[in-house]
């Protein structure tokens, strides 16, 4: 099982905008996101990883879920992560496909 949330956060040297000239390259966004994964409480090893993701695109979360191995994911309601799945268990039998399961939370 792999749980996973993205969460903006701006990096102005990404943006263009740092300490640093942005090396003549166009500025990607004006908002960066942080995707973190984490393994569900009773896994045999506990791990929690971020990474940084230019953009909210599907694309970006796929390339970096491509790398893991899982039954089920656990995300919030974006839906992107329908996309990663669909595309991922296009051509699994239906016993092999990855189960989406989505998280609760309460906002208040």
């Amino acid at each position: 099982m792999l749980v996973c949330d993205e969460t903006p956060f701006s990096c102005l040297q990404v943006q263009g905008r740092g300490k640093f000239p942005a090396s003549g390259a166009e500025p990607k966004g004006k908002t960066n996101y942080i995707v973190a994964q984490t393994t569900a409480d009773h896994a045999p090893k506990l791990i929690s990883i971020y990474y940084y993701s230019p953009s909210w695109s599907a694309e970006n979360i796929d390339r970096i879920l491509e790398d893991y191995d899982f039954e089920t994911l656990v995300t919030d309601g974006y839906s992107g992560y329908r996309t990663i799945l669909k595309n991922k268990n296009q051509d699994k039998q239906i016993l092999d496909q990855v189960r989406h399961q989505s998280c609760l939370f309460i906002c208040g």
